[in-house]
């Protein structure tokens, strides 16, 4: 009995020990990035510089990720307190113009911060596509995630910032391309929740993020669509299993269209980057939760552009298509 005790002994005090480490490191990382200062009237010269580089990267490589994307000329990015609109356009509304960047080529508007959120913020009948300022990235992070969770799993170099940013800018072109489809799939995060909680859903979902992950290495498009097909298959199989009802799987294919275009166009973005938040983006199998669905709807449509399926940007923006839907053609 004493035996066993010692050994409970061992196990617990290893178990508090890393919990204390998990804690330390976050309280070291939140010492480095709580200097940072969120609440600034302006954007700093680095966050400027990294806000052009987004729109220079659209510039150079938006049309070759979706028609005409690299016609984006807007963004929203905020702090604490500010939100700042860079812009080609003039704007009064509660907008206080803070004057012509040269570094960006824009102008830059400032108000304070309306209940800011990282996604796509509609302004005067148009969406824009809104993430944190460089500065206030990692202490929003902070804030989110428990502190026994690394921050290092999740923290962004500027090439992965900056994919995020072309992340958000997706979710515009996706409103601005078909407002009522984007307005009902973005209130649809919390529709599909209930379902995480079932041990067997989950192990589905990793099942067939296992065979996306097959298929998305494939170059040879008849075994690409074999792999489609066990996909569809087993999709099939978990919906049956589970009785999912007809609108929960609309909602499914709606949630995969809304953030899986957009964890593309971040994938390609994020290119060079060296954050183990970038390097994870295609590791869909590993994916839990909402975070599943961006990472199946990316392979996708991965998928999709590699199997040639005509007209498939017309039919995704304008047709309501999900990426299931052309997969079945």
């Amino acid at each position: 009995m004493k035996k066993v005790l010692k050994i409970f002994g061992v196990i617990a005090f290893c178990i508090v020990l890393v919990i204390c480490g998990l804690i330390i490191n976050n309280r070291v990382y939140y010492a480095i990035y709580c200097k940072s200062d969120v609440d600034l009237n302006y954007l700093t010269g680095k966050e400027v510089k990294i806000v052009a580089s987004a729109f220079e990267y659209l510039a150079e490589h938006g049309d070759a990720i979706f028609d005409g994307f690299d016609e984006l000329t807007e963004l929203i990015v905020y702090n604490r307190k500010y939100e700042f609109l860079i812009t080609d356009g003039v704007y009064e509304n509660g907008w206080d113009f803070l004057g012509f960047n040269e570094t960006i080529n824009k102008n830059i508007y400032r108000r304070l911060a309306n209940n800011p959120q990282s996604f796509a913020t509609k302004i005067d009948n148009h969406w824009v596509g809104e993430y944190c300022t460089l500065n206030y990235a990692p202490v929003s992070l902070l804030e989110l995630i428990p502190v026994i969770v690394p921050p290092q799993f999740f923290s962004q170099d500027d090439i992965a910032y900056r994919s995020i940013l072309i992340h958000e800018m997706t979710h515009a072109l996706q409103g601005n391309r078909d407002n009522d489809r984007f307005d009902k799939a973005s209130r649809l995060d919390a529709a599909i929740d209930g379902y995480f909680e079932n041990s067997d859903f989950n192990a589905s979902l990793k099942q067939e993020g296992k065979i996306l992950e097959e298929a998305i290495k494939l170059s040879d498009k008849n075994e690409i669509a074999k792999k489609v097909n066990e996909f569809l298959h087993a999709r099939e199989s978990r919906r049956n299993d589970h009785n999912m009802s007809s609108s929960d799987i609309s909602n499914e294919k709606e949630f995969e269209w809304l953030e899986g275009l957009a964890r593309y166009a971040e994938l390609l973005a994020s290119e060079g980057s060296k954050s183990i938040y970038a390097d994870n983006l295609d590791k869909i199998s590993q994916k839990t939760g909402s975070d599943w669905y961006y990472a199946s709807g990316m392979a996708q449509i991965i998928l999709i552009k590699k199997l040639e399926i005509p007209d498939w940007q017309r039919k995704l923006f304008y047709e309501n298509y999900s990426l299931e839907d052309l997969l079945k053609i």
